[in-house]
């Protein structure tokens, strides 16, 4: 009988800590310290009597008394299992037809030359003559833009034998305009 009165008098205390956030035993402040990791330890005699209250445990309590402790915080338990996947949500209204802004009315331009420009060099152009050779993936052959294969070979296709492929930019352009590659121009230096 004595010792379930000592664990009502610290159910009584642990209540007050955790309802009020801190208690006073005796000339003891308890603090509430549920889930910081602090563990306060004490010995609780079988008449309810607190003694040795602190951060440590005590190596030695009356033999009528027990070592206690409490806002001890213990392992993560284990994960549990995923839940239920939940309904789908309403389908939001849908959004006002866009434009496409690329590869629509490209590569209109016809091949020619102005200012000068490096080979290979890709030049953007809203005339009706680009200044070099569109670029839609066709085949050159190589005896006629030796300098071109040069700098490109078969990156883009061809054999590399007698042929070898400009890139398509069809669809990269902006619409109505004219990727061209640089065919008739300074070869690049590097440094």
């Amino acid at each position: 009988m004595k010792r379930s009165r000592g664990w009502s008098i610290l159910a009584a205390v642990a209540i007050a800590v955790g309802l009020l956030g801190s208690a006073t035993y005796g000339a003891v402040q308890l603090a509430n310290a549920a889930g910081t990791g602090t563990t306060y330890y004490a010995c609780l005699s079988t008449k309810g009597a607190l003694s040795k209250v602190g951060t440590t445990s005590p190596t030695t309590c009356a033999k009528t008394a027990a070592v206690i402790s409490w806002n001890s915080v213990g392992p993560q338990g284990p994960q549990g299992p995923q839940g239920a996947v939940g309904p789908q949500g309403p389908t939001g209204p849908q959004g006002p037809a866009g434009t496409t802004a690329f590869g629509s009315g490209t590569q209109i331009a016809r091949s020619g030359n102005g200012e000068t420009c490096t080979l290979g060099e890709v030049i953007l152009t809203a005339g009706a003559v680009a200044n070099g050779i569109p670029a839609v993936g066709q085949l050159l052959p190589i005896s006629s833009n030796a300098a071109l294969f040069s700098l490109m070979g078969t990156t883009y296709g061809g054999n590399g034998t007698t042929d070898f492929e400009l890139p398509d930019l069809t669809a990269a352009a902006p619409n109505g305009l004219t990727y061209s590659i640089c065919d008739v121009g300074v070869y690049p230096s590097s440094s």
